[in-house]
This record gives C-alpha cells, structure tokens and sequence, in this order.
C-alpha cells in the first residue's frame, strides 16, 4: 500500500495535470497545526477533532469522485470500509460566520461532498501538507475548532488549520 501511496502521491503533488485515481484507504487526517486527528463517530454522523490515537474511527479512505481538473484531483473522504461521506452543511452552520458545519452522511456524490485535494508545499518527511476545499460550499476543511468548514474562495497555504497529513 505504501508504494501505492508514493506512485499516486507524485502524480498528485506534481505541478502539471494529472488523471491519477486515488484509492487511499485506512489512512488518519492530521492536521498540521494541533497535531489532532479527524474522527467520525458513524453512530451519530458526526465528526470532530481529537488526540490521534490510530484507532478505528480515524481512519479514512479518500476515494475519486471525478476527473482530475485545475491541479486538483476530486475525492470523497469516508470513514474507512464506510459509504458516508464527509459533507458540508451550508454557510452560517459552522462555529464561524459563513463556516460550515461538517458532518457524515450517505455518499450520493454531491457538490458538498467532493472535496479538491491539493498540496500547499511539496511534502517532506511524513509533513504532506493537503488541503481540501469544497466548490460545492467554498470551504476549506479546518481543523482549528473541530472539524468544520471554513468560509475561503480557495484555501490558503499559510493557515496551518488547513494544512493535512495523511498518515498510514
């Protein structure tokens, strides 16, 4: 798997155009700033931030939900082995104005559950530096006060709430 990894990682982290499939599983988001990790709670179809643990609820697969486009590739991120979806709830439901609030529900291929992944800086050691956006809402995925969405028109590569380590 880790090798898997590497071969998609580069074409991800590349700067020119790229039609890679992204099929990583069994993965944790953390987030580069607090060092948290995103985890689900399926029973509840909540999600929030919490000490990284390598428990069972943080772990996520990132699956292609479309073409590759402006740099980006288009993900669902899912709780692994789950079909519900990381989705955002609009404007003004987030702990922010105009954040979103983010939660799981069933995958259904929504503007507001595919997520554009892209790196911020090119990766070093175990540091990624990913971050998700969704055109559906125009968020970012933050991990500053839980996991939510916060209001951006792309997300910026010096909010290190924004930044994402993907760890296996």
């Amino acid at each position: 798997m880790l090798a898997l990894l590497m071969v998609v990682g580069v074409t991800v982290w590349s700067s020119g155009p790229a039609n890679a499939a992204i099929y990583w599983y069994g993965i944790t988001l953390d987030d580069q700033m607090t060092g948290r990790c995103a985890t689900a709670d399926v029973s509840n179809y909540s999600v929030d931030m919490e000490d990284c643990h390598d428990r069972p609820s943080q772990k996520w697969d990132l699956v292609s939900s479309a073409p590759d486009a402006g740099g980006h590739a288009y993900v669902e991120i899912r709780p692994s082995g789950i079909n519900e979806c990381l989705t955002t709830l609009g404007a003004g439901t987030g702990p922010l104005a105009n954040s979103s609030r983010v939660v799981l529900s069933l995958c259904y291929g929504g503007p507001n559950q595919i997520w554009a992944m892209s790196t911020a800086y090119p990766p070093q050691y175990n540091q990624h530096y990913i971050q998700f956006f969704s055109f559906g809402d125009r968020v970012c995925l933050d991990g500053g006060i839980g996991l939510y969405g916060y209001r951006e028109e792309g997300c910026v590569p010096g909010n290190w709430y924004q930044l994402w380590n993907i760890m296996h």
